[in-house]
């Protein structure tokens, strides 16, 4: 288990990040990024939804440095995104979703060219 330091860094590491392009994007100033990392300074909870969000990882996951194995099923994924209407949604509709998904999340990782 790391540390949540540790952890921000690993995971700005897996996506090829500056620390500045992190901060940018969550809006943060770099020196505190630079703390969050280095173990001076914990995030407020603001900050560390913000974190959150942008790598796409729970509270739990931020503060426990580890990312926690249970996958989303589509069933679950399905009544998130629609609701009761879910059943409405084709097989191909649904996964063009999952595809834009994928899309945006590798574009706001800066995998895309």
């Amino acid at each position: 288990m790391a540390t949540t330091g540790e952890f921000l860094r690993q995971l700005r590491s897996e996506r090829n990040l500056t620390q500045e392009q992190v901060a940018r994007e969550c809006n943060i100033s770099l020196v505190s990024y630079v703390r969050y990392e280095s173990g001076n300074r914990a995030p407020s909870s603001s900050i560390a939804e913000k974190l959150c969000k942008f790598y796409g990882i729970t509270m739990d996951e931020l503060f426990s440095g580890e990312k926690t194995s249970g996958e989303i099923s589509d069933e679950d994924l399905r009544f998130a995104l629609f609701g009761e209407t879910a059943k409405e949604i084709t097989k191909e509709d649904f996964d063009d979703v999952k595809k834009y998904a994928k899309f945006v999340l590798a574009r706001r990782r800066g995998q895309l060219e």
